[in-house]
């Protein structure tokens, strides 16, 4: 389906399979280049009844030279990858594809591996995205052979059942200017296959452990500091007044918007 634009909708409470494997509940994309997914609800959506399930809400795979999925302003809440809260990408899941997911509101969503979004074999961009509440981790990287590649700029990861972000094999992240918030784990990598990460101005807040893994590179961070959520509890992670992570970043090229569509920088600095 090159050149689509799936845009406003509600898409709610439907199943892959009923009985066994399934992919995408919500939403399956395949072999499709610029495609726009854009301001839907996807939520209450499960893959399949089989544990190895995977895309509670969105399954998009083999995507052209990229980045040729673009997820954008939507909210994906409350999916499941496998009924049993087990399988793969409980809100997303992207397989060997590039893709851009941008100011996505993922919240509450169930898998094993990767409750929020599981990333395999696949080159990314994740920014202005608020990825909350998901069981057990926000953000799953792996690939075999790989390598998985992102770029995690200006999110907000909070509140995930044990990690924030989670490199299992055969993946390399870059993170720049995010919140990561209220996780037993903030970023965490496998110690048994290879993954490097690079995290800079970083506000870690809450956090049992802010990292773990001697591959990780962590420079510039805020710690210790509550970021002042507006309502935490209720979804709304925009910051109050006095927040530490105003104008604690550093200035990324071409970023000029956040999740509203307010203007970067809208003060002194981002």
């Amino acid at each position: 389906c090159d050149g689509t634009l799936i845009g406003g909708n509600t898409v709610v409470s439907n199943t892959a399979s009923t009985t066994g494997y399934g992919e995408g509940g919500g939403i399956y994309l395949s072999y499709s280049g610029d495609v726009l997914v854009a301001g839907n609800t996807i939520m209450s959506n499960t893959a399949g009844a089989d544990r190895d399930s995977r895309g509670g809400g969105l399954y998009l795979e083999y995507s052209n030279t990229g980045p040729h999925y673009h997820i954008v302003g939507n909210t994906i809440r409350g999916n499941s990858a496998a009924a049993d809260g087990q399988g793969h990408g409980g809100g997303v899941y992207l397989f060997y594809s590039d893709a851009i997911l941008d100011s996505n509101l993922i919240l509450g969503n169930r898998a094993t591996y990767g409750g929020g979004v599981t990333l395999d074999n696949s080159a990314f961009l994740m920014s202005n995205n608020i990825i909350a509440q998901n069981s057990p981790i926000g953000v799953r990287t792996w690939a075999s052979p790989g390598p998985s590649r992102g770029l995690l700029v200006n999110n907000t990861i909070a509140q995930n059942e044990s990690a924030g972000v989670y490199l299992f094999q055969n993946s390399t992240l870059t993170l720049i200017n995010n919140i990561i918030a209220s996780q037993t784990t903030g970023i965490g990598a496998n110690p048994a296959h290879t993954n490097t990460v690079v995290a800079e101005y970083t506000l870690f807040y809450g956090n049992t452990r802010d990292t773990e893994g001697s591959v990780i590179t962590n420079t510039h961070a805020i710690t210790g500091r509550d970021p002042l959520f507006l309502d935490p509890a209720g979804g709304n992670y925009h910051l109050r007044a006095g927040s530490p992570a105003v104008d604690a970043g550093i200035a990324v090229c071409g970023l000029t918007w956040d999740i509203d569509g307010d203007p970067r920088p809208l003060g002194t600095g981002y």
